[in-house]
C-alpha cells in the first residue's frame, strides 16, 4: 500500500487501537481494527458508532484454512464488490454470538493461525469478506493489518454519520469523530 506510508498507522493498529479508514471507492468511513486485537470494549466501540454489521476482511489462505466458501457469486461479476463468505461464530466461549465479546471472541479466533473450520459455527454473526488484491475496501483493510505487523485480518465496520445517523458518515464526518476520539484518519 503505498498511499499510507506513515509509521504512524501501523503503530496505532499494532498497539490495537481503532483507525477510521475513508473508503477510495465510495468516500465513506470505516472503522478498522487488528483482528488480533478485538476486545470487548473495542468492538464495543465499534458496534455502537457504525451499521452494526461487522466484516472481517482476510486473503485466500486463511479463507482457505477456515473452509470459508463464498457464500454468493455471480458468473461474470466484476469491479470491487467485496466476497462475502459464509458468516461464523467461534464455539469456544460464545453463546449467542451477537454480543460485543462474542464477536471479539469470533474475531480473535478467526486470527488465530492455530483454528481451523471445527472451531466455528455457521452461520453466525461475523461476517468474513475475502480480499483479492484487487484495491477493494477489504484489501486495504488487510493491507493495513499486515503493515502493522499483525496477521493480514482486520475487523471492519461502515461508521454511522453523527449528525444523519440514517447516513453512513463522509470524509467531514470522519475527521470530526476521529478527533472527539482521538482516532486516526486514513484517506488513501
Amino acid at each position: 500500500m503505498t498511499a499510507i506510508t506513515a509509521v504512524r498507522p501501523s503503530a496505532e493498529l499494532a498497539s490495537g487501537h481503532t483507525v477510521v479508514l475513508l473508503d477510495p471507492h465510495t468516500g465513506e468511513g470505516h472503522l478498522v481494527l487488528a483482528a488480533e486485537h478485538a476486545t470487548t470494549a473495542a468492538l464495543a466501540f465499534l458496534v455502537r458508532h457504525t451499521s452494526g454489521f461487522v466484516e472481517v476482511a482476510l486473503g485466500d489462505a486463511d479463507c482457505a484454512r477456515l473452509h470459508l466458501p463464498s457464500m454468493w457469486s455471480l458468473p461474470g461479476a466484476a469491479g470491487v464488490a467485496p466476497d462475502h463468505t459464509v458468516t461464523l461464530d467461534a464455539i469456544d466461549g460464545v453463546t449467542t454470538g451477537i454480543s460485543a465479546a462474542d464477536r471479539a471472541r469470533t474475531i480473535r479466533a478467526m486470527a488465530d493461525p492455530s483454528t481451523g473450520p471445527a472451531d466455528f459455527t455457521r452461520p453466525g454473526h461475523v461476517a468474513p469478506v475475502r480480499a483479492h488484491g484487487t484495491g477493494a475496501l477489504a484489501d486495504l483493510v488487510v493491507e493495513l493489518a499486515a503493515d502493522a505487523g499483525a496477521r493480514p485480518i482486520a475487523a471492519f465496520a461502515a461508521l454511522v454519520s453523527p449528525g444523519h445517523p440514517a447516513l453512513l458518515a463522509d470524509a467531514a464526518d470522519c475527521r470530526a469523530f476521529a478527533e472527539q476520539h482521538g482516532l486516526l484518519v486514513l484517506a488513501p
